[in-house]
């Protein structure tokens, strides 16, 4: 247990273990999902055609992984200025802020190391492999599952993004009437 669930635990403001998590988790899903059901509308594809569909599609999939890992490395970034910016700030912060920060910190981890894997898989010669012929169906319907998790998982990031930032916007207005100032000064 940390110092600040400690403190917060003294002072009976228990806060959630996941900060906005479960909106953002559900966001990414939904993205997920959605994408997952688009690749059923086309219906199923043989090992001969899978073969094409393949080779038509692992550039999309190298460039959507190759955005993920970037923006994911932008966000942890990001990540580090915010909370050096709350380190600097004369306010008091609630530690949700702070566990906010490291909940989208530790997303956006998972997608660059996701993306990464991706992109390692990408580089093995799929297409000319003899021993996966048999298998391009499974390749290909394997990759289009990554790439609508990697998606999921940047929307997920996003909208944790987008709740830190709309709380911390809250301190800095003049009006100061953010959820996350501690009560001395609110």
């Amino acid at each position: 247990m940390s110092p600040d669930d400690r403190r917060e635990k003294r002072n009976g403001s228990v806060q959630p273990r996941f900060v906005d998590a479960r909106w953002a988790l559900t966001g990414g899903a939904f993205t997920a999902i959605f994408v997952l059901g688009l690749m059923g509308l086309v219906g199923g594809v043989a090992d001969y055609e899978a073969r094409r569909l393949l080779e038509a599609t692992m550039p999309t999939i190298r460039f959507l992984s190759s955005s993920v890992m970037t923006a994911s490395a932008t966000i942890l970034a990001l990540m580090l200025t915010m909370l050096g910016m709350s380190a600097e700030t004369e306010a008091e912060l609630k530690g949700v802020h702070y566990r906010r920060i490291q909940q989208t910190s530790v997303m956006a981890v998972v997608a660059l190391i996701a993306s990464i894997a991706v992109l390692m898989i990408l580089t093995f010669p799929l297409e000319e492999s003899e021993q996966l012929r048999q298998f391009y169906s499974v390749v290909y319907y394997t990759l289009l599952g990554a790439s609508a998790v990697l998606g999921g998982m940047m929307v997920s990031v996003v909208l944790m993004l987008l709740n830190a930032i709309r709380e911390l916007v809250g301190v800095f207005h003049p009006r100061g009437d953010s959820q996350l100032l501690a009560d001395e000064r609110k």
